[in-house]
């Protein structure tokens, strides 16, 4: 009795094709996600920055329009301590 020398190269690159089909659309759909997170992540961290960028440009504008009608409201003396106009 011979021993069968196993399986050709040309055998095993068969077989290891022969998966491949089952395993691409599942890599493909993982790869879209992953790539789709990926933006999200990229994108909401953007959108953030963008926010508190636009939250810092509107709170100055509001002290620089508040520091106005303060001083107009000294220059006219139309201010009391505390605040209240008289």
């Amino acid at each position: 009795m011979t021993a069968s020398p196993g399986p050709t190269p040309s055998a095993i690159s068969a077989s290891k094709s022969a998966s491949l089909p089952e395993a691409t659309p599942i890599l493909k759909s993982t790869l879209e996600v992953v790539s789709h997170l990926r933006f999200e992540m990229v994108n909401g961290r953007t959108q953030n920055e963008l926010l508190g960028f636009i939250y810092v440009v509107d709170r100055l504008a509001y002290l620089v329009a508040k520091g106005a009608v303060l001083r107009v409201q000294i220059n006219d003396g139309n201010f009391k301590e505390g605040g209240t106009r008289h």
